[in-house]
């Protein structure tokens, strides 16, 4: 995906969007985005601590394990911003989807 993508699937999400994404395999170092989101209130996951934990170690190896480790589902938080979000990620992730 680029840039251009993800604006077209985050532009008009309201807080509480669940959206699922998968980071390109060569990506590992962005999770540290993906932390900060977080940590930032802009981002919610079903568990933060595992998925943080998960951003570290990927991070720090950049080594995803697994393919499925390259998949989050996470939720708009009332901080979301658009174009933060697709500058951090807007050329890194392979596929967005919004889940409904």
């Amino acid at each position: 995906m680029d840039a251009n993508e993800v604006r077209k699937v985050v532009s008009d999400v309201p807080a509480g969007t669940k959206l699922r994404f998968t980071y390109k395999r060569e990506e590992t170092g962005v999770l540290s985005y993906l932390r900060a989101m977080i940590e930032g209130g802009m981002l919610t996951t079903f568990n933060n601590n595992a998925v943080l934990s998960l951003c570290i170690a990927v991070v720090d190896t950049s080594d995803w394990d697994a393919d499925q480790n390259r998949t989050f589902e996470v939720e708009t938080a009332d901080k979301f911003d658009v174009d933060h979000f697709v500058a951090r990620v807007g050329r890194e992730l392979e596929s967005l989807e919004v889940l409904t």
